[in-house]
């Protein structure tokens, strides 16, 4: 450790206790059968903060050699959460950000770390860290951060353009979580990069701020998305935690509850729409024109029977709406009337009223679909 600053690796690292034992237990406690999610550092991240040249290169001989022992104990912890029957498993915030950055990338060179041999030896220390698993039974994801300090802070600006052949096509994971909620992560265009039988959850919505998001902007956002990658290969989260230090983003509980809650209506109002919409073919053969008769008496008398002239059965007409609106307004008002003689007696029902209005329930459903199994028989 390194006094009022970030930890530095200065010896050869052994692993003292698991990494996310506690959390696994507590959650599969708590989950209710139902699926969650364990997230653990990437081996990229913990080299990349914890690799000081001049300092670690006294125990470990490169950066490289550092990545491998970091790999071996994520490897080990990865088994250990499967074999507790973990469904769902992240690598957190590699630092495959950096490398989209020029700015720091030079930094990185002046430090004496090559950038393309430090990003291809992060993709190998990565992917180690999932040789040798059971993937029968487990989603391993990894989510590409690009920086969530306190007060909803951030750290990376720049497209995937520069890493997604190579982060994207490389890496041995079924899912990418990547930060799309603003303007600094570029456009979908990098998504044509991604495997086929690979997923991407889409980070539109953002924990940085409170103000909801358009859900019509989202919509729209995944639709262009999807114009790159499959829809089937899509999901929509938040871009990342709400908090990943004590201090927290300016959000508060009910904002990132509406949140959580617009990925939700989002997800499946998308999926709704992309089951119901499609490309339509209509064709038409022939229009026809409903010819109605002349409504005189001798078409009346014809026709209706007990009805001589036009005159006589519209009166027939008004007299029935009119009892009908009579008898409407009747109901209405006896129960208004009974409501409010019911309110004013505090005294429970009789419960042979209750059960002999049940009774009464039964019997005309019981009448009602006897006579309708009777029709069906008569119709066969």
């Amino acid at each position: 450790p390194n006094a009022g600053g970030p930890s530095i690796i200065g010896a050869k690292l052994k692993q003292v206790r698991r990494i996310t034992g506690h959390e696994s237990g507590f959650l599969k406690a708590h989950a209710g059968g139902k699926p969650y999610k364990v997230t653990m550092p990437a081996a990229s991240y913990m080299v990349t903060r914890g690799y000081v040249p001049g300092v670690t290169d006294k125990a470990y001989a490169d950066r490289k050699a550092v990545l491998a022992d970091v790999a071996a104990i994520i490897n080990q912890e990865i088994k250990d959460l499967i074999a507790e029957g973990v469904p769902y498993i992240q690598l957190d915030n590699p630092h495959y950000p950096d490398y989209v950055d020029p700015d720091r990338q030079a930094k990185w060179a002046e430090m004496g770390v090559d950038p393309a041999a430090a990003l291809a030896a992060d993709i190998e220390a990565d992917n180690a860290c999932l040789e040798g698993i059971d993937r029968s039974n487990v989603t391993m994801a990894m989510h590409l951060c690009r920086g969530n300090g306190a007060r909803g802070q951030w750290h990376t600006r720049g497209g995937y353009d520069a890493i997604a052949e190579r982060v994207f096509g490389e890496i041995n994971v079924d899912t990418f979580l990547l930060e799309y909620d603003s303007d600094r992560a570029g456009t979908f265009e990098p998504l044509r990069f991604v495997p086929k039988n690979k997923n991407v959850v889409l980070g539109l919505i953002t924990t940085k701020a409170g103000e909801l998001e358009s859900q019509e902007l989202l919509l729209k956002r995944i639709d262009e998305a999807s114009k790159i990658l499959s829809l089937d290969n899509l999901a929509l989260s938040p871009q990342c935690g709400f908090a990943s230090v004590m201090t927290g983003n300016p959000l508060t509980f009910d904002d990132q509850r509406k949140k959580l809650d617009l990925v939700v209506s989002t997800a499946r109002l998308d999926r709704l729409i992309e089951h119901c919409v499609g490309d339509f073919t209509v064709t038409v053969s022939q229009v026809q024109e409903m010819q109605l008769p002349d409504v005189t008496d001798e078409w009346v008398s014809e026709n209706l029977g007990e009805f001589d002239t036009v005159e006589a059965w519209r009166a027939s007409i008004a007299e029935r709406i009119g009892n009908s609106r009579l008898s409407q307004a009747r109901n209405q008002l006896v129960e208004r009337v009974t409501d409010s003689l019911a309110a004013l007696v505090d005294a429970p029902l009789p419960t042979s009223m209750v059960e002999g209005d049940l009774q009464a329930r039964v019997q005309n459903m019981v009448r009602q679909r006897s006579e309708e199994h009777t029709s069906e028989l008569q119709s066969h």
